[in-house]
């Protein structure tokens, strides 16, 4: 035991505290962070694929049952990811021109660090994430939290992790890039991860008739929802990222590993990034020659084209109560205690941050244009200025006479009405007001002396 810690301590920097926001770094991911599906000593599988040729062997932790919960790999939106990766093609020519387009330039991990903690700032959040950098990451970050099991109903006592990649791999780590990845990972992940402790069904998931947190509609939900909030401030709004993990996932059912890795070169140039992509699909053959996959990255892609598909009937803000899926928010629309929980400053505005949505989704031709409705339309301001007559100067010859106003009035409420009430009647229908019953009728029924009120 000694002799971990010693490790440990070597492997990372003493934490450092600037303005209540702790940052650490380390040289290799603790296990307490790791996935039981992360391959073991993958960058030196890595060094010998692509500098050797020789097809790597990936060990993991992971059970069996681990490994076939998310086998089955789905094709119903194959065709829309297709799309998407073509019209990247066409407009940028790869993913890599994409990426410098959409991310803006490279930067260095102090720069991304002062970005950062400027989010956590900026959505109250300072005092409750832990920064760590780490070298070894498999995906560019990642959201954790530790303390006491759920069902001991202690979420006050949880601490919050967010993990990212410090080497070049990290496709995020650029100007823009951060910052997307900050409303990816604290404005999407961490937020619902902390409403969810103050809920009523924290601890209890069952009882209230939510499903599991490792259901896979909550995982689509989740994952869909944090990548379409990665677009948000982004330059070029399309699904380039998820639409390559979809794909990867149905060619990985047709070719091998070596394969797979030469025919995404006409999407990806960047060597590394292939290796990471098929390597995060065929991790859980015992051959990697075989044909097959882990179907679990798709349900980035699957989660956003369902969530961008239905805008007007999702209830964003009541999304955020907590880690559940679109699915159960009508069983949770009374429960959800809305008061306490914390919002992201880009879902401030709700109507702006609809408009946003139905953009990406136009923008990914996931939706029609034809279907939008007049409302979203953009209507340009236009100033009119009317000059109205005075009393004195209005013509005596425009006036009504007497008979028309006194039948135009009968015919908007007849006097011997005993539904309306005495007062000034408006010729709209939805300024009527109607007298309720207890009211007595004070309207006389003589036609010599009509009632003041509808004298002309």
């Amino acid at each position: 035991m000694r002799k971990k810690k010693e490790k440990s301590r070597k492997a990372s920097s003493a934490p450092r505290r600037t303005n209540s926001i702790v940052i650490q770094s380390f040289d290799e991911t603790p296990n307490r962070f790791k996935s039981k599906l992360d391959p073991i000593n993958h960058l030196e599988l890595r060094d010998n694929f692509l500098e050797r040729g020789q097809i790597p062997q990936f060990q993991i932790c992971a059970s069996h049952n681990q490994k076939a919960r998310h086998i089955d790999i789905k094709f119903d939106l194959l065709p829309e990811a297709v799309a998407v990766l073509e019209k990247v093609c066409s407009m940028f020519g790869s993913g890599d021109v994409f990426l410098n387009k959409t991310f803006g330039d490279k930067i260095t991990v102090d720069e991304a660090t002062d970005k950062v903690k400027g989010y956590l700032y900026e959505n109250n959040c300072n005092n409750q994430v832990k920064i760590c950098w780490s070298k070894d990451l498999l995906c560019s970050g990642k959201m954790c939290w530790h303390g006491p099991c759920i069902q001991a109903n202690r979420p006050e006592a949880r601490t919050f992790n967010l993990l990212l990649q410090n080497s070049k791999e990290n496709m995020f780590l650029r100007e823009h890039g951060i910052v997307c990845l900050a409303d990816h990972e604290i404005g999407t992940h961490y937020l619902r991860m902390y409403n969810d402790g103050l809920q009523p069904w924290f601890s209890q998931r069952q009882q209230f008739g939510i499903g599991r947190l490792r259901s896979k509609k909550l995982l689509e939900t989740e994952e869909g929802l944090a990548t379409i909030n990665t677009l948000l401030k982004a330059k070029h709004q399309l699904l380039w990222k998820p639409a390559l993990l979809y794909y990867t996932a149905c060619k990985s059912l047709e070719m091998s590993f070596q394969q797979l890795y030469d025919h995404l070169g006409t999407y990806v140039r960047d060597s590394n990034y292939r290796w990471k992509l098929v390597m995060r699909v065929k991790r859980v053959l015992d051959d990697v020659n075989d044909v097959g996959g882990y179907g679990k990255d798709q349900c980035y892609f699957t989660g956003a084209v369902q969530l961008l598909r239905n805008i007007d009937e999702t209830d964003f803000v009541l999304l955020y109560s907590g880690r559940i899926a679109v699915e159960e928010l009508p069983r949770i629309r009374r429960l959800a205690r809305m008061n306490c929980i914390k919002l992201p400053t880009f879902l401030q505005d709700v109507a702006k941050y609809k408009q946003n949505l139905w953009n990406i989704a136009v923008v990914n031709n996931l939706v029609s244009k034809d279907k939008l409705s007049p409302k979203r339309a953009k209507l340009k301001k236009i100033n009119i200025s009317v000059t109205i007559p005075s009393a004195k100067k209005y013509s005596k010859s425009c006036q009504p006479s007497k008979k028309t106003v006194r039948t135009f009035c009968n015919r908007i409420a007849p006097q011997s009405s005993s539904i309306m009430s005495p007062i000034p009647y408006s010729p709209h229908k939805w300024m009527l007001s109607k007298r309720p019953r207890s009211c007595p009728n004070t309207f006389e029924k003589s036609k010599e002396k009509p009632h003041p009120l509808w004298k002309c």
